[in-house]
């Protein structure tokens, strides 16, 4: 036995000490160090760019609370009912005055947050591919209602989470969705004081979804 293992050996110290073998097992070791550090920057680079956009999400955010606060803040602002702008239908009555005419004859609208969201969100679309949306369990326009990725993320909200995102893979192509919560206000009763929200309920989210194919064109 201990011959065996003494001649293993020795076979072993000839295949090493060969040239030819020895660069085999060198080369083959540098592949293994470079296909590491390939995979290990690759990862890294997709972090980065998940964080780029989730960057860009957020900003968009941000953007869009502020302006749903300004408007909030004014009761709501009134354009001109055409270009694309009509009344909205789901201003509840207790809302007065949603048209008014002008003393040059002029037809204005009344637009509430909500309603100012929605038109800026199909303006980014068509522009920016950028999908954005105001949604909630209990909404006043039907075509609001939460899917079932932003309803597991405003149940999560109850549970005081702050913030939901994900990549999510739709119709073959990547995306990130992000959704925040949206507090009621005392601005917010003037069209939601009738579905039972009092100052500090969480009444839906703002949703945006951004397409990674704008920040990773060339890796995925």
């Amino acid at each position: 036995m201990e011959t065996h293992t003494v001649l293993i050996r020795f076979k072993q110290k000839i295949f090493f000490a060969h040239p030819k073998n020895y660069s085999l097992l060198l080369a083959f070791a540098w592949t293994v160090v470079i296909a590491v550090s390939l995979l290990t920057s690759i990862t890294v680079h997709r972090q980065e760019i998940v964080t780029l956009a989730l960057n860009v999400a957020r900003a968009y955010i941000d953007k869009d609370i502020l302006y749903r606060n300004w408007n909030a803040f004014h009761g709501g602002i009134y354009v001109p009912a055409d270009k694309g702008v009509s009344p909205n239908p789901y201003l509840p009555a207790t809302v007065l005055e949603r048209d008014i005419i002008t003393p040059s004859g002029r037809h204005l609208t009344l637009v509430n947050p909500a309603y100012m969201t929605r038109q800026l969100y199909e303006l980014a679309q068509m522009e920016h591919k950028i999908a954005g949306r105001i949604t909630s369990l209990r909404p006043l326009r039907p075509e609001n209602k939460a899917d079932a990725w932003e309803t597991a993320a405003l149940q999560d909200f109850e549970k005081s989470r702050q913030e939901v995102s994900s990549i999510v893979t739709e119709d073959g192509l990547r995306y990130l969705r992000l959704i925040r919560p949206l507090i009621t206000e005392e601005s917010c009763l003037h069209c939601h004081a009738q579905q039972g929200y009092q100052t500090g309920d969480i009444r839906g989210g703002i949703s945006i979804r951004l397409p990674m194919e704008i920040f990773e064109p060339v890796m995925f």
